[in-house]
Order: C-alpha cells, then sequence, then structure tokens
C-alpha cells in the first residue's frame, strides 16, 4: 500500500510550508487508509497506528496549524483524480461529475456553523452542518465505484450569502470541472445554481423537475400581422410538462444501477424555460417501479437516453456518502 501512496503523496509536498506538515499528512492519509471503527476520528487514526500518547496530542496539532492550504489540497487532488483515474465515466463525451448535499444534525448550541436545516426524510426542522460534495463516477474491473473529489461546508458562515449563493461559488471556483457533466437532485432546478452554469456554457447540468414545471413554446409571428412597437415576444403557448406523459411514449433502453439493461418510456421536446430564459432540453421518463419523472439538461445537443442515463448514475453519491458516514 505505501508503494502505491508514496507517489501519490509526494505530489502535495509543495503545498505544504514545512516538512514536518507534510510528513503529518502523509501520516493522516496512511492512517485512514490502514481502517476505521465505530468511533471515527483522530482516535481511529492513532488506534490504527498505534499511536503513542505524545504521537495523538502532535496529530492534534497538526489540524489546527497553519502550514496547510486546504484549497490547495482540493485543487491538487481534483487534478490527480482527473488524471489517476483514467477511465471515467463519460456522457456525451463529458466527463461524469455528480453534486448533492447531505445533513450532519448537532445538538450543540454554540457549535459553530450550526444553523437551522430542513430534513426531508423525516419532514421536520433540525439543526446541524450542511455539507456539499462532488463526486466522480470512475469504471472498476467489475463494478462502478464513487471518487470523492471535494466536499464542504456550506453554512455557519458570517458572509451575507444564502446557502445557494455559497454552494454556486463552491462549483465555480474549480477550473477543472470546465467542459464537464454535472448531474444534482431537484434542488438545483429549484435554485439560481443551474441559472448560472447553464448562462456560462462551460458546464453542462442534468437535474430532476418538479411534476408541476410549466415550459414555452418559441414564439412564431405571423408574417402578415401588422408590426407592434415594442420588444418583440419571445415566449408562445404555455405547456404543463406532465401532460406530455398522456401522448405516445417512445421505448428507451438504458443501464441500472447494476450495469443491466431495462427498458423505460420516456419523451423529450427541447422548449424555452423562464428561469434560464433559453431553450432547454426536457426529457420525461416512466419508470416501471419508480413512476414518472421529468429531467432538464442545459445541453439541448445530448440524446435523451444519455439524460436519463447520466440520472441513474447519481446514485452512487449516495453510495459514497453512506460509506463516509460509515
Amino acid at each position: 500500500m505505501l508503494s502505491t501512496l508514496w507517489p501519490i503523496l509526494l505530489e502535495f509536498r509543495s503545498i505544504f510550508i514545512h516538512q514536518s506538515s507534510f510528513l503529518w499528512f502523509c501520516t493522516v492519509i496512511v492512517g485512514l487508509a490502514a481502517g476505521s471503527d465505530d468511533i471515527g476520528g483522530m482516535a481511529s487514526i492513532a488506534r490504527n497506528l498505534q499511536m503513542t500518547e505524545c504521537g495523538y496530542w502532535g496529530l492534534a496539532r497538526f489540524f489546527d496549524t497553519h502550514g496547510k492550504r486546504l484549497r490547495s489540497v482540493q485543487m491538487t487532488w481534483m487534478s490527480m483524480a482527473m488524471r489517476l483515474f483514467d477511465n471515467p465515466m463519460r456522457i456525451a463525451g463529458r466527463v461524469l461529475v455528480i453534486a448533492d448535499g447531505t445533513k450532519a444534525g448537532k445538538r450543540a448550541r454554540r457549535m459553530p456553523g450550526i444553523i437551522g436545516l430542513k430534513d426531508t426524510a423525516n419532514d421536520c426542522w433540525i439543526r446541524g452542518h450542511q455539507f456539499e460534495q462532488l463526486c466522480l463516477v470512475a469504471q472498476g474491473v467489475a463494478n462502478l465505484f464513487p471518487v470523492p473529489l471535494v466536499t464542504t461546508m456550506l453554512t455557519g458562515f458570517d458572509d451575507g450569502k444564502s446557502l445557494v449563493e455559497r454552494c454556486r461559488d463552491f462549483i465555480l471556483r474549480y477550473p477543472q470541472l470546465q467542459g464537464c457533466l454535472l448531474v444534482g437532485d431537484a434542488w438545483y432546478s429549484k435554485s439560481k445554481i443551474i441559472v448560472e452554469l447553464a448562462r456560462t456554457g462551460s458546464i453542462a447540468m442534468v437535474t430532476r423537475l418538479a411534476r408541476n414545471v410549466v415550459a414555452y413554446e418559441p414564439y412564431v409571428e405571423n408574417p402578415f400581422a401588422p408590426r407592434r412597437r415594442g420588444r418583440k415576444r419571445k415566449y408562445g403557448k404555455k405547456l404543463k410538462l406532465a401532460e406530455f406523459f398522456d401522448g405516445q411514449l417512445e421505448t428507451w433502453t438504458i443501464l441500472d444501477n447494476r450495469g443491466e439493461p431495462m427498458e423505460v418510456k420516456g419523451w423529450c421536446h427541447d422548449l424555452l424555460w423562464k428561469p434560464l430564459k433559453m431553450m432547454v432540453r426536457f426529457v420525461g421518463i416512466e419508470h416501471p417501479e419508480k413512476g414518472r419523472m421529468i429531467l432538464l439538461s442545459s445541453d439541448v445537443n445530448m440524446l435523451p437516453t444519455d439524460i436519463a442515463q447520466a440520472y441513474v448514475y447519481r446514485f452512487w453519491i449516495e453510495v459514497s456518502f453512506h460509506t463516509a458516514k460509515s
């Protein structure tokens, strides 16, 4: 294991100011890779490496030192992950990157970063931390596996920004994501994140929409009608996307989470969406078990089967969250 990790760890040497900080960083990585237990934290690293009491307090001082640059560590690891995993999952020629958030409930009232959060699973309000993660899906020998790229805490800072604005700045912070396909759940379509990413055009995004969403046909001006003053009309007929399921559906074949082919029915339409003020591609999926779902893609050149397949792969970031919490 050490012969494999050491060439990778050497690429982080230029980030650390002192040699001792770099060696403690290597110690933490080896301690985490050696295993874990139910307690976790620094105590788990100390037990895995059989540290003494002196080593434990030295490890505690490392996490509080200023000899490391966390942003540089994140940037370096993201560039290395794109290079080390030479066969990442690609959809329509774009590297697939999954974005999602998770909540960690905390009971302490004075802990830094604690705010009120909505627990959608139990339909209640809690207090805790909000974390955002970007995950790469790589192809292994037997099946796919998630590769966490970067994780950050979005809440608890007095900078005057909302949760959506912090998430948007977090995604746009990394130039390695240029040209990638970002997949998120319905929260990203309701916020301003997809608006900023779609307008830049550098990052394509696929998200899920609510069932009551509406779109508009492009307005076609009558050439024989008299000219009117003012700005030209852009939006035409208003359409409810859920009504497309009542019409004729196509049959597509995509892969499920286990890599086995399955057949789904759906439709695809390119319409104007007012939050983006641009033409986007809407795809409706009728799953035999999970019901109906409406997806949105900011790239109108993607095939509907690629859009559906990209959202199926979003399952793997949930695996990453489960592994990290365990």
